[in-house]
């Protein structure tokens, strides 16, 4: 399973709103269905550089958004605090082998009328041990 599928499972277990929000993470398109709210995992990138003594250790900072879209502005914002609530609750150590996860609280993209769209950054550390 890939992090970014990761992401989305974590995000779709642990949402407690009753709003039928849709969660993907692939780039299928997808229509917004009414006012719920779509939220999209997609990676950004994931560089890694040489840490340690003799650089023996690789750090890894996978890089991911979220993007949550609505045509409800109040949906919008309630989808984006549950985001920042379920990230917060898997903060340290959300799987294993990968160490801290670290976002943003997210930015107000507008989209026009009808639309509104937030973007949360996500970068999840991990510490590689290169053989």
């Amino acid at each position: 399973m890939s992090l970014r599928a990761a992401l989305a499972d974590m995000l779709e277990a642990g949402w407690m709103l009753d709003d039928g929000a849709q969660l993907v993470a692939d780039d299928n398109p997808r229509p917004l269905d009414g006012d719920k709210p779509l939220i999209r995992v997609y990676p950004i990138a994931s560089p890694a550089r040489p840490v340690g003594v003799g650089y023996r250790h690789r750090r890894v900072d996978h890089r991911l958004t979220i993007d949550i879209r609505s045509r409800s502005l109040l949906r919008a914002e309630a989808a984006r605090e549950e985001v920042l609530r379920i990230l917060g609750a898997h903060r340290v150590a959300p799987w294993s082998g990968y160490d801290l996860m670290d976002y943003d609280d997210g930015s107000y993209r507008g989209g026009g009328p009808g639309l509104s769209v937030w973007t949360i950054e996500v970068t999840i550390m991990q510490l590689r041990k290169v053989i």
